[in-house]
């Protein structure tokens, strides 16, 4: 079963990046970039990001996410559905670096996602089914 996820997080390694869509209580859709995806000894995909705070409430109120590793130069991905399982913490930022004057409003937080993958699919702007290769 997991031979479709060892296949899309191959992929993701080449783009070196993940689109991370979540949605909070209300519905409202939200798109993050993440880092490349990594597939644990604990079965879960896991994916390091500088988040930013609307990702991480949404996540807190609705778990679910769609993961998208796509690359527009051969038109072709894959879309992973699943569920957060854990958010950890990796790394703060308080805003401060040479180059700046002030701090930012937040710190930053690098976060890793780690999720239990349920669905995977082909993904492409071309015309495709969206057929599931796992369930």
């Amino acid at each position: 079963m997991l031979e479709p996820v060892r296949r899309a997080v191959q992929f993701s390694k080449r783009l070196r990046h993940t689109f991370v869509a979540t949605a909070g209580r209300e519905g409202l859709p939200h798109v993050a970039a993440g880092g490349e995806a990594s597939l644990g000894d604990d079965g879960l995909l896991h994916v390091v990001g500088w988040y930013c705070p609307t990702t991480t409430q949404n996540l807190e109120d609705n778990r679910l996410v769609s993961l998208v590793f796509w690359d527009p130069e051969t038109d072709f991905g894959y879309q992973l559905l699943g569920e957060v399982e854990d958010i950890r913490e990796k790394a703060i930022l308080d805003g401060y670096g040479p180059e700046t004057k002030e701090p930012a409003v937040l710190p930053q937080v690098e976060r890793e996602l780690l999720v239990r993958v349920k669905e995977v699919c082909i993904f492409s702007h071309a015309p495709h089914t969206d057929r599931v290769l796992i369930e």
